[in-house]
């Protein structure tokens, strides 16, 4: 990644994400760290859920 923005974690969980069978694609766990802000983006894909992890399990 060129930096730690929203933009760039997107773009790079996209391209990650992509080279994975559909199957594999369902869904991604965040901490809450900014980076992830734009994290809906990546439910654009058709069944891919985003998750963030609670900080006190």
């Amino acid at each position: 990644m060129p930096d730690e923005t929203a933009a760039a974690s997107v773009a790079a969980q996209e391209a990650m994400f992509s080279r994975l069978p559909a199957a594999a694609r369902t869904g991604a766990t965040h901490d809450d760290g900014t980076e992830f802000a734009r994290h809906a983006g990546l439910r654009d894909e058709p069944g891919m859920a985003t998750y963030f992890a609670d900080p006190y399990s």
